[in-house]
């Protein structure tokens, strides 16, 4: 498998929140750093993603995920997720990007979570709105608010 029919599906996985079938896509000891915070191992990383995804689910009344994934080199793509949330007759649209390496063994080994400028402002604002709190700093879905 192409290095880019495996980030194509790492992206679908985490658009349809199947984690069984991201985590075999990262490597082992992939490291992934979302603002402050590094998480390590393929295992957290996913545990990460899906905590994050429990959170949005139980916090809003919908929410779904769209992706844009562009390859920048022969081994690093990026990914523009893009959340689309609806919550008490209100929907606020949220993106944010994501980069992503692999390895030699054509498994993912970093990913690197991108703010867009203003993006978490807006998000803040929509959550004081309809009343939602984060659970921590860095909660937020797959593809991020």
């Amino acid at each position: 498998m192409q290095r880019s029919d495996i980030a194509r599906a790492f992206v679908h996985a985490l658009d349809h929140e199947d984690f069984a079938a991201a985590e075999p896509l990262l490597a082992p000891d992939c490291v992934y750093t979302i603002r402050s915070e590094t998480i390590q191992s393929a295992t957290e990383i996913i545990a990460s993603y899906r905590a994050a995804a429990e959170w949005a689910r139980t916090s809003f009344d919908r929410i779904r995920y769209e992706s844009q994934l562009t390859q920048e080199s022969p081994s690093r793509f990026r990914v523009r997720y893009i959340d689309l949330t609806d919550h008490r007759g209100l929907t606020h649209r949220h993106e944010c990007e994501q980069v992503f390496t692999f390895n030699n063994a054509n498994q993912i080994d970093t990913i690197e979570h991108i703010d867009l400028p203003g993006e978490l402002e807006r998000l803040d604002t929509f959550l004081d709105r309809v009343g939602v709190t984060r659970s921590t700093p860095s909660a937020s879905p797959p593809d991020a608010p």
